[in-house]
């Protein structure tokens, strides 16, 4: 089977990564990534890489491939900087997506007419439902709409006062 070519990596970066692979403050993930790089650095080929330390194959590829794409751009750095990029190098990317459509200030508002009873806006129930919250937030101008899932995922993940 021919091998993948071993990844370029200047003897401080590996001994960056060795040092940062002992310590135990070290994401899982992050860990996997430093194995993942060192290993391909050393010569092997990414199902051996893969095999090895019992990930996909498609994860060996991408970090060979995202270290090689960036290489060039780093291996100038020295010092704190690149001990910061290499760092952060291992996080993940963000991730794409939609941004947030409810502000943190609306959140606070949906919050706070919920801790209210649903009598002190005019509203004959003794709790409320998450329709009925919705429907109220809406008519208060706090959001033009929200669905009764984010209304549910918005109040679970905000802790109840303590009395």
């Amino acid at each position: 089977m021919q091998g993948a070519k071993a990844i370029p990596m200047t003897a401080s970066e590996q001994g960056f990564y060795e040092e940062l692979k002992r310590k135990n403050k070290l994401a899982y993930l992050e860990h996997i990534r430093i194995q993942i790089l060192l290993l391909c650095h050393s010569g092997l080929n990414n199902s051996e890489v893969s095999r090895e330390l019992k990930v996909s194959l498609n994860m060996v590829k991408k970090w060979r491939s995202r270290w090689l794409s960036g290489y060039d751009n780093h291996r100038q750095l020295e010092g704190q900087k690149k001990h910061f990029y290499l760092t952060n190098f291992l996080k993940d990317n963000p991730r794409s997506g939609s941004p947030k459509k409810i502000s943190a200030a609306q959140e606070q508002s949906i919050v706070a007419l919920a801790c209210g009873k649903p009598r002190d806006y005019g509203i004959e129930m003794t709790d409320w439902t998450l329709a009925m919250l919705s429907k109220v937030a809406a008519s208060k101008g706090i959001v033009k709409s929200i669905s009764t899932s984010q209304l549910s995922r918005l109040l679970k993940k905000t802790s109840p006062p303590t009395s």
